[in-house]
């Protein structure tokens, strides 16, 4: 199937090659070896670990900036350029309501500090 975005997908391809993800493409290919999927040396199968590498990568940056948005509205810190050098504190309540924003929902078991 042909469609007229060809070259904006082939350009994308290229592109991730020279991505350096974050996430790690061992933990990549081991997340897809344990979720049954069996993948080759290929070329294309490395591009398929990138993009789920660079998915990783936007989904853990996603929940971070929520985080410290919601530890910025707790401890009632500004936005300005010099809050933004400051160090940053998470603490888990700020963790748990970033992640929740992504549907998932972490619980503190009683008995633990």
């Amino acid at each position: 199937m042909a469609s007229g975005n060809d070259g904006s997908l082939a350009d994308f391809a290229e592109a991730l090659k020279g991505y350096q993800p974050t996430t790690p493409e061992e933990l990549v290919a081991h997340s897809l070896r344990q979720a049954g999927v069996n993948q080759g040396d290929g070329e294309d199968d490395a591009l398929v670990q990138r993009l789920l590498a660079l998915a990783a990568d936007h989904f853990i940056a996603e929940v971070v900036h929520d985080s410290i948005q919601y530890q910025r509205i707790r401890t009632g810190a500004t936005t300005s350029a010099s809050a933004s050098q400051k160090e940053v504190t998470l603490t888990l309540e700020d963790a748990q309501r970033g992640l929740a924003n992504v549907g998932i929902n972490l619980h503190r078991v009683d008995g633990e500090s």
